[in-house]
């Protein structure tokens, strides 16, 4: 697998339309690794893209996007009585026992969240509408694509319980594979600006691997997608001010967010089932050049 990526990565690089770079935040839900409320962290990328390209002078399209992400690591508090409370078997209509347990097992933790991945996303399609020079346009086609995201978690405690040894050092990954439908719009609003935006969903199967919880568990969930900017590219060469804008370059200012599902991951050494959310909000910037 990482052959095949340094493959795509070689591949997309020599046929690069655009570079973007994002920055934003992602939001993980789930019921371990302290994550039973969701956490906040901040979440720089980088992308080789190419939004929407018509195959030669058809109404067939492709598009790609490879990005590369990565965040900050951000220390956070967080409170494991409900995960005392699902291994010791409490159950949650036992008030007093309920708050006697929660009040024992309020030793704060503090996480420690890192955050890496890659994700590619090819999509082959066709337009229904297209005009303008090709700068207007409505299509819709087939994505495939792929997800390698692993969070990075340690911890600090004053508990010494060896319940909490896994959050010491604790690396989860997933593996994830998809296929859905995108669909691409775009309009253009005079010679140099045009909108655009695309969506897509997915149905995708994913692995799930952390060697401290001895967590190995396949699943299944799903994938969704928006793409929303605007497009700066002159039509001919055009000088403004002191600038002359050749027709092949181009640049965009868009916003994008993704969101992963995993659903009913088996964690058998913790006793529980759980959903794993993964999200991520951001703002780009490219700078791209139609070969």
């Amino acid at each position: 697998m990482k052959k095949f990526l340094l493959a795509s990565c070689v591949a997309a690089s020599l046929f690069a339309g655009e570079i973007e770079f994002g920055k934003g935040s992602f939001n993980m839900d789930a019921s371990f690794l302290g994550l039973n409320s969701s956490k906040n962290e901040n979440i720089t990328s980088i992308s080789l893209v190419a939004e929407h390209k018509n195959i030669f002078s058809s109404n067939f399209f492709y598009s790609y996007k490879l990005s590369f992400f990565k965040s900050k690591t951000l220390t956070t508090s967080s409170n494991y009585s409900n995960l005392l409370l699902s291994k010791v078997g409490i159950p949650n209509n036992s008030t007093n026992t309920v708050n006697t347990t929660t009040n024992s097992a309020k030793s704060a933790l503090l996480i420690y969240n890192k955050l890496r991945g890659v994700d590619l996303n090819v999509v082959l399609g066709r337009d229904f509408i297209n005009s303008d020079d090709k700068d207007t346009y409505f299509g819709g086609g087939l994505l495939i694509g792929a997800s390698f995201p692993y969070i990075k978690t340690s911890s600090n405690s004053s508990n010494n319980s060896k319940k909490y040894d896994y959050l010491k050092k604790s690396k989860t990954k997933f593996y994830t594979y998809k296929i859905g439908l995108d669909l691409k719009a775009s309009k253009a609003i005079n010679k140099i600006i045009s909108f655009y935006a695309s969506g897509a969903y997915a149905f995708q199967t994913a692995r799930v691997k952390n060697s401290a919880l001895n967590l190995d568990s396949s699943s299944s969930g799903n994938y969704m997608t928006f793409n929303a900017g605007v497009k700066f590219q002159a039509k001919t060469h055009t000088k403004i001010w002191f600038m002359n804008l050749s027709p092949n370059v181009f640049a965009t200012l868009g916003y994008r967010y993704d969101y992963w599902k995993v659903n009913n991951v088996k964690i058998n050494s913790l006793a529980l089932n759980t959903d794993i959310n993964l999200k991520v909000s951001q703002v780009y910037a490219g700078i791209g050049y139609d070969f």
